[in-house]
């Protein structure tokens, strides 16, 4: 995902997240990286400083820190907070679209499926059944409806056409 023109990945997500969760929303290297189980921390200070170009976090050094060179610390910026806020910060998510904007995506895809399927029933001649192709878009169909559902908690019945020939 991309935001101000700086590409943020699923452990820049999960340091904004750790961040946010924070009393002060501040954290060191060493911290972000126990608490969102990134390997490193040359790579937790990389995922900082993407963070610090988009704008979402601050960077210092940490003085608290007893050693002789002190690490680096992040402090969430007001854009930072807010948007840690809005987004959906799932640790193992780098979509960070809200749940209305996700399902609106998932409308959006069975429209499509529904109009493809649309077209192979027209196409069809006798038993439709037998076609592959028909098969495998009413499973698709299935599977976005089912993720919509149980992930989304979407009530697709509410879109479901009135009249079979409206899509």
């Amino acid at each position: 995902m991309e935001h101000n023109n700086t590409k943020l990945d699923g452990d820049a997500l999960r340091a904004l997240d750790a961040l946010h969760r924070q009393d002060d929303h501040r954290l060191n290297t060493s911290e972000v990286r126990t608490l969102t189980g990134i390997e490193d921390n040359d790579k937790t200070r990389r995922r900082l400083l993407k963070l610090s170009e988009a704008g979402l976090v601050e960077i210092d050094e940490d003085e608290r820190a007893s050693t002789p060179i002190p690490p680096k610390r992040a402090t969430l910026t007001d854009e930072g907070v807010e948007k840690a806020e809005k987004w959906n910060l799932d640790p193992t998510a780098t979509d960070i679209r809200s749940p209305e904007h996700r399902l609106q995506r998932v409308e959006r895809q069975l429209a499509v499926v529904n109009r493809r399927l649309d077209l192979l029933e027209k196409s069809a001649t006798g038993n439709s059944d037998n076609i592959p192709e028909l098969i495998e878009a009413r499973r698709l169909v299935a599977t976005i409806s089912n993720y919509a559902v149980d992930e989304l908690d979407a009530d697709l019945g509410k879109y479901y056409p009135s009249d079979l020939g409206e899509a």
